[in-house]
């Protein structure tokens, strides 16, 4: 065995095996970071699923706070309610460049969005046909129609929210507590927004509420209360930051003015059949303004989760990134390393030592004329020339000697 092969077989096993780990590691890095571009592309779906979902609660409450105005309608809620609606078709056709965007058939697999376009142009049609008529000509039956429709439009977008966060789930699993808040959230805004159907259209026309409905706004009361503990707790695990304990607060201060006994109160003062409606200076009727801030900090609550989600991949998908170029960085640095060693090997160790045993044979030989002149850049190497050179010099002296030996010993014969 060679010198060169005693060096490089163990060097080059160092060589294969970091490459082995270097594969490893960024087969792992690069599958990460796949996923990771997937969790974000899900949280986005989901995030403008939400958006849509919220503009359609929004256009909701501003419906309903036109259909409290007799004729004409005060141009503060009209401009209010076309901006909902404008909204509305803003989140819809980002829903479907997004769509478009991705490259993939999720919507053809789930063609929900043409589904909230049917629901929803139906509901606004029903809509328009009611504002076009005075407020006392719109009956109960009107009313308990319009506003179930365009909720049909939201509630057609449940199932697609649930796909898209068990996307979410399955790209990041640490995510599935925001997922569970979420789904809290949302069905706490759709507890709130069954009231409003309930009460708001018997306040525009002066009715009472029956037993049963009168039951229902009990149930959905203690339901909204005990989605909005399950929500508390779930947060508290979760140890959720940014936006969200705000709306929570919020929501608690809410809560704790007790609005089930105040919209009770209010509704067993219904006004009198003479008398309108009291509206705020926004336009709203008195059970919207009980109702309708739940609505809208449940609503918030739900867009911070989402935006929440989106940070946390974000950032994770960052970190990911970091410690990819940081492992490839480090990895490539060693293999240079071995590369410039098994170099150097062969620069300054391998030939000088190779040049310097065919000099030794040489000198061997009785060729010792050729002086040594290596320079192979290592303390080691060149104490080895020194000292073959040294000898070199020696036996030229005791070839001279001896040749002066024979010379005399010729002389003397």
């Amino acid at each position: 065995m060679t010198l060169k092969t005693l060096f490089v077989l163990p060097i080059m096993a160092i060589l294969l095996v970091t490459l082995s780990l270097a594969g490893m590691l960024a087969g792992q890095g690069l599958s990460g970071h796949s996923r990771g571009k997937a969790a974000i592309t899900a949280v986005e779906r989901m995030r403008l699923l939400v958006l849509l979902k919220t503009g359609l609660w929004s256009e909701r409450i501003n419906t309903s706070r036109a259909l409290s105005h007799p004729l004409p309608i005060p141009a503060r809620v009209s401009l209010g309610l076309a901006a909902a609606r404008k909204e509305a078709d803003q989140h819809i056709a980002a829903i479907i460049e997004h769509g478009r965007a991705d490259k993939t058939s999720f919507l053809m697999d789930n063609p929900y969005i043409f589904e909230v376009l049917v629901k929803l142009g139906a509901g606004r049609a029903t809509v328009d046909a009611l504002l076009a008529q005075d407020r006392l000509d719109r009956s109960i039956a009107a009313l308990d129609t319009a506003l179930p429709r365009l909720a049909l439009a939201a509630f057609a977008l449940n199932r697609p929210v649930v796909l898209a966060a068990m996307d979410v789930a399955k790209a990041d699993p640490g995510l599935s507590g925001l997922l569970t808040a979420l789904r809290l959230s949302a069905s706490l805004q759709e507890t709130l927004s069954r009231v409003a159907a309930v009460v708001i259209p018997r306040y525009i026309r002066r009715d009472r509420l029956n037993a049963a409905e009168d039951a229902e706004i009990i149930g959905l009361f203690d339901r909204a209360r005990h989605l909005f503990e399950l929500l508390e707790g779930v947060a508290e695990i979760n140890g959720m930051a940014g936006r969200i304990p705000m709306f929570l607060r919020d929501l608690r201060r809410l809560e704790a003015d007790n609005p089930h006994r105040k919209l009770s109160e209010l509704m067993a003062q219904y006004p009198a059949e003479t008398s309108e409606p009291a509206l705020d200076a926004s336009g709203m009727l008195p059970p919207q303004r009980i109702i309708m801030p739940w609505n809208e900090r449940a609503s918030a609550l739900s867009v911070a989760i989402v935006d929440e989600a989106m940070e946390r991949v974000t950032l994770a998908q960052d970190a990911r990134a970091r410690r990819l170029i940081g492992v490839m960085t480090a990895v490539g640095a060693v293999i240079i390393a071995i590369l410039v060693s098994l170099a150097l090997l062969r620069w300054k160790v391998v030939r000088p030592l190779a040049q310097l045993g065919l000099a030794i044979t040489r000198i061997a030989a009785g060729d010792r004329g050729t002086a040594l002149l290596l320079k192979s850049g290592t303390r080691e190497i060149e104490e080895m020339v020194t000292a073959v050179e040294t000898l070199r010099q020696a036996a030229l002296v005791a070839d001279a000697t001896a040749s002066r030996q024979r010379e005399a010993a010729r002389e003397r014969l």
